[in-house]
């Protein structure tokens, strides 16, 4: 489980951006998680 939690944990800072991406591209809830998961996949990897 605490392998779980530490691959979804992201930076705040990263989540406010892509916030305000997904809010300038009036995404709904569903597509801002997927851009928060493929942002902190592309940027930190899968380990």
């Amino acid at each position: 489980m605490d392998k779980i939690t530490k691959a979804f944990r992201v930076k705040s800072e990263n989540v406010k951006k892509v916030k305000k991406l997904a809010k300038d591209n009036r995404r709904n809830i569903g597509d801002t998680l997927d851009l928060i998961i493929e942002y902190y996949f592309e940027n930190h990897g899968t380990s």
